[in-house]
């Protein structure tokens, strides 16, 4: 297997036209992220592009999320704290998402279509406590933190793809069962795949979604794993594919 694509039946990341499904995982803190997966995207050329990001999660950071956003480095200032690899994730995760930004630039200027396949709810519940990120005590814990963890996820997941540890995988896949609620929402992205992939019959289709959600896994847990589809997968943030 590549370190950054699994192929179902293709010989590289650029699909035969009119036929295959690429599945393009992200890293959603990467502060790259947007030059990446745009990259990719032109590398790829896909007809349609389905986009794991629901229309609640824009319509909140454009009008709530741009408001905490603006708490958030008042608050900053007014601590006098320095700017970390930590709190800048925390800031970027108020933003519109770059996954959507380089999906909609790359589909205008394609004149090609787009669809925003997550589910409204899922996001309602996973932003609804947002707000306690910008809290005085929370950005106080958060900046005592050093580490880069969107570099440290981005090792992870090159790690995992390319078959290094068996270990860590089983601990994610284990965790995705135990969340009742993700499960049903990875096969609700899986219905949607399929009937967008019905839709455009003969057409190339790109799939943009965390990249744990292209884990591979026997009992069908994930997205991946539960599209009965040829399809091959690839990690933005991986430039170039790696034979091993």
């Amino acid at each position: 297997m590549d370190t950054a694509i699994q192929k179902t039946g293709t010989a590289s990341v650029i699909p035969p036209p009119g036929e295959a499904l690429t599945l393009i995982g992200t890293s959603h803190g990467d502060p790259g992220g947007f030059d990446s997966l745009y990259a990719r995207l032109r590398e790829i050329k896909p007809d349609a592009v389905l986009l794991e990001v629901s229309w609640f999660s824009i319509f909140f950071r454009k009008t709530a999320g741009a408001l905490l956003k603006k708490i958030f480095r008042h608050n900053i200032r007014s601590l006098g704290i320095a700017m970390t690899p930590e709190l800048h994730t925390v800031e970027s995760f108020f933003d519109v998402p770059f996954e959507y930004r380089a999906v909609k630039q790359y589909c205008r200027e394609d004149g090609l279509p787009y669809h925003l396949v997550d589910l409204p709810f899922i996001s309602f519940l996973r932003l609804l406590k947002s707000h306690r990120l910008v809290y005085r005590k929370n950005l106080l814990l958060l900046s005592q933190f050093t580490a880069n963890r969107a570099l440290q996820e981005k090792s992870l997941a090159q790690r995992l793809f390319s078959e290094q540890d068996n270990v860590t995988v089983d601990i994610i896949l284990s965790r995705i069962s135990r969340d009742r609620l993700g499960v049903k929402r990875e096969r609700a992205l899986a219905a949607q795949v399929l009937r967008y992939r019905k839709r455009y019959i003969g057409r190339s289709i790109a799939y943009i979604g965390g990249w744990e959600h292209l884990l591979e896994d026997p009992k069908q847990r994930t997205l991946f794993s539960m599209l009965p589809l040829r399809k091959q997968r690839t990690l933005a943030f991986v430039s170039t594919p790696e034979k091993k």
